[in-house]
């Protein structure tokens, strides 16, 4: 999708919004070249590693591209992780730079499925809670989508280092669950929580959200789902 507008309503005329299966190899390749991007917790990662991720699932995928410039400003790269993936994640057994393609969890209808914020990088002058609540409200359309066939989120997992991944996690009222060991042995932490829609309320597209979620079936269907993070102490 390629979006020239929604932006405008949250205070960004200048930026474009493109998701999905419309992100380019172009513009993959110059997400990783926006400077820090292509390092997290200074552990290099490899152009194809990067690319493969945008392309493996990319149905919550979202880069913001300026209108002038032509050139990235920011992206957010959540992928669905098997319940496995994100206890080993939780368990410092997984690690961003080693998620394998088995570790991806295909989204099917009529069952749940985890969200993991494996990257986002926004240039510093777009760290703000205009830029947040925007895309809170492209995640919300992501997810509503896909509960048109009852494929519904059931955890959020979002590997915080820096500042503004941090205001992500506490604005989506994630919880802060357990440092997280790097394979170069710095730390960052992670934040997570059951999926609750109603905390998206005040959303312009709230309102989509409640429809498919709040309803007999879709209530059937998350009783499939697990707080991730018990299971994980249990074991």
């Amino acid at each position: 999708m390629i979006d020239e507008n929604l932006a405008a309503a949250f205070g960004m005329p200048e930026i474009t919004i493109v998701s999905d299966y419309s992100i380019t190899d172009e513009l993959a390749e110059k997400c990783y070249n926006m400077g820090e991007v292509n390092y997290y917790a200074d552990i290099p990662v490899d152009l194809q590693t990067y690319k493969n991720k945008f392309y493996s699932i990319p149905d919550f995928c979202f880069v913001f591209v300026h209108k002038e410039t032509r050139e990235p400003v920011g992206y957010f790269l959540v992928l669905p992780l098997t319940d496995d993936a994100i206890k080993r994640y939780m368990g410092n057994k997984l690690s961003f730079d080693t998620i394998q393609p088995d570790d991806l969890q295909k989204i099917e209808a009529e069952s749940v499925y985890n969200l993991f914020f494996d990257r986002q990088a926004v240039y510093k002058q777009y760290r703000t809670p205009n830029m947040a609540r925007l895309v809170f409200s492209l995640l919300v359309d992501s997810i509503a989508e896909r509960a048109r066939k009852f494929s519904l989120c059931n955890y959020v997992l979002i590997d915080v280092y820096k500042e503004f991944s941090k205001m992500i996690a506490e604005r989506m009222d994630l919880g802060l669950l357990t440092p997280h060991k790097y394979t170069n042995g710095l730390e960052g932490n992670l934040y997570g929580g059951v999926f609750d829609f109603k905390k998206f309320k005040g959303l312009p597209n709230y309102n989509v959200l409640e429809f498919v979620y709040n309803n007999m079936f879709s209530t059937e269907i998350l009783k499939m789902g697990k707080d991730l993070w018990v299971e994980f102490k249990k074991n």
